[in-house]
């Protein structure tokens, strides 16, 4: 009953950390349903666990909906169910040391629905100094190398077959991957599979950390507030479009936007095969790849910048985007 109760606190602690500090992880939306047996003033929210493989007989998950705590043995099929009314809620779930998941936006529901959604917890790892002989401090945080999307520009209606091999584990994939996606490709960039149509194929997994440089000047130091003209400076000098810079921001903006300082850099192409390796039929003309690293710093820094590759949209184009959240990274003066 005790550990409970500290878990239960820690929670606490968890749900009210500062937003620097709190853990974002993977939580999609599988479908959402009508039910005529909820009354007006409910709704069912299903959370699907799909990365807790332990084998513990009982599975015991904290959590808080809109800062009021709970806890729960979870389903055999790792999932639990919140009764709760229409409108938008907050969740934070804790399942053990090793695993916990921070979702910090609003989930909306409707009156007499449920839905149901995946959850991809956060996967905490110990680290190793990102810059050698420069005295760190580095949190644990979660490796995940966020939503790489995948967006194919054919010159003419194509079915394409794209297969990703991931560099980690724990991979979600939408939409479903079997062996690949082979999709009905137009040149607007819709894809169309089965009676379905997609904005662009999109894949997540858990990865080591991939910020292994040298030192921290081949990148850029951006302030926080600065998140929106930093990207779109960056984003059009690459040649975006404005939906691609849209979906690219929307994601990315608000993650450095928590930082008061941020150091970050590019990969670019074929330094993103480290990430994942991609394979597509029939071959493009241009495939683009770009995936962004970010880690928060406790001070400003001096940076060299980096000279941002543009995209050659010339023919059969593909642009892939991704990246990653490093840890906090605390440089402190040399002792005298």
């Amino acid at each position: 009953m005790l550990k409970a109760i500290n878990l239960l606190l820690f929670l606490g602690l968890f749900y009210n950390a500062s937003a620097k500090d709190r853990m974002a992880s993977g939580v999609y939306l599988v479908k959402t349903e009508l039910d005529e047996s909820l009354g007006e003033n409910e709704a069912v929210y299903k959370f699907v666990f799909s990365n807790i493989n332990d084998e513990k007989k009982e599975r015991v998950l904290l959590y808080s909906v809109d800062g009021k705590d709970g806890r729960v043995i979870l389903s055999t099929e790792k999932s639990v169910e919140l009764a709760t009314t229409p409108g938008k809620h907050r969740f934070v779930f804790y399942y053990s040391q090793d695993f916990a998941e921070f979702y910090s936006d609003s989930l909306e529901i409707k009156a007499q629905h449920k839905s149901e959604y995946t959850v991809l917890m956060n996967e905490f790892i110990p680290l190793t100094p990102l810059v050698p002989d420069v005295p760190t401090q580095l949190i644990k945080e979660p490796r995940i190398v966020f939503k790489p999307v995948i967006y194919l520009y054919p010159e003419t209606e194509t079915t394409v077959k794209v297969e990703v091999d991931i560099k980690g584990d724990k991979p979600f994939f939408y939409p479903e991957y079997k062996d690949g996606w082979e999709c009905v490709a137009q040149p607007n960039g819709d894809l169309k599979i089965g009676d379905d149509t997609y904005n662009y194929l999109f894949w997540e997994a858990s990865e080591p950390d991939h910020l292994d440089g040298n030192t921290l000047t081949d990148g850029f130091y951006v302030e926080g507030q600065n998140a929106m003209a930093f990207l779109e400076s960056k984003l059009t000098s690459a040649g975006f479009t404005s939906k691609e810079k849209a979906d690219f921001i929307t994601f990315w903006g608000p993650r450095i936007q928590a930082n008061e300082h941020n150091f970050i850099r590019f990969d670019f192409n074929e330094a993103c095969n480290k990430y994942a390796d991609l394979k597509i039929s029939p071959e493009p003309d241009h495939i683009y790849r770009i995936y962004i690293q970010i880690a928060p710093l406790d001070k400003k820094i001096k940076t060299d910048g980096q000279n941002i590759i543009p995209i050659d949209r010339s023919g059969f184009t593909v642009l892939e985007w991704g990246g990653q959240l490093s840890s906090l990274i605390s440089i402190n003066a040399p002792k005298s």
